[in-house]
């Protein structure tokens, strides 16, 4: 009986000692995990730090980009008017013809708008182009009288009112085409 309580005392000792290896095996593997996920964390750490300062300074050139967008469109905005000035000059310099008075009217108001544009922004780099645009303001606008002083010339006949009311003719007009060029 004792050899029979031996071999079950063996049995059990070697089931028990089977259960050790493999809680020892379990504890290996569970250090390692550990270890493992240690690393992990440290280098989950570290990539965040080293993210950060990228994603700030990413986000900061972003808004200066934004910024230099919005600078440059104000300059455009600003020049635009003054970069007009050459076409502009082309038209006035012509002077207006009897078939062209609405494109040259368009330039004038053209002209009229950009002044207030840039008087507006009270800028020292656009003074020389206001003082330009002044004057082709003022010449523009004293071509267009000269036209129609001209119009109203070929049109103008001594008139006698007293004839006119005696007789009851009708007071001249002026014709058709050159009433509706003025």
């Amino acid at each position: 009986m004792v050899g029979a309580r031996n071999a079950d005392y063996a049995e059990e000792r070697a089931e028990v000692e089977v259960l050790f290896a493999e809680a020892a095996k379990l504890d290996t593997i569970s250090r390692k995990i550990k270890a493992s996920s240690a690393r992990f964390d440290d280098r989950d750490r570290l990539s965040k730090s080293a993210a950060k300062p990228v994603y700030s300074n990413t986000h900061s050139l972003q808004t200066m980009n934004g910024n230099i967008d919005k600078i440059l469109d104000a300059i455009d905005k600003m020049l635009g008017p003054s970069e007009d000035k050459g076409r502009e000059e082309r038209i006035i310099r012509a002077g207006p013809n009897p078939k062209g008075i609405p494109d040259y009217l368009a330039s004038l108001k053209r002209i009229d708008k950009a002044l207030a544009q840039m008087s507006s922004t009270n800028l020292r780099v656009n003074q020389q182009a206001i003082g330009d645009f002044n004057e082709l303001l003022s010449e523009g606008s004293g071509q267009l009288q000269a036209l129609f002083r001209s119009i109203l010339a070929d049109e103008l006949h001594p008139v006698e009112p007293l004839n006119y009311l005696v007789k009851k003719i009708p007071f001249p007009v002026l014709e058709q085409e050159n009433a509706s060029k003025l």
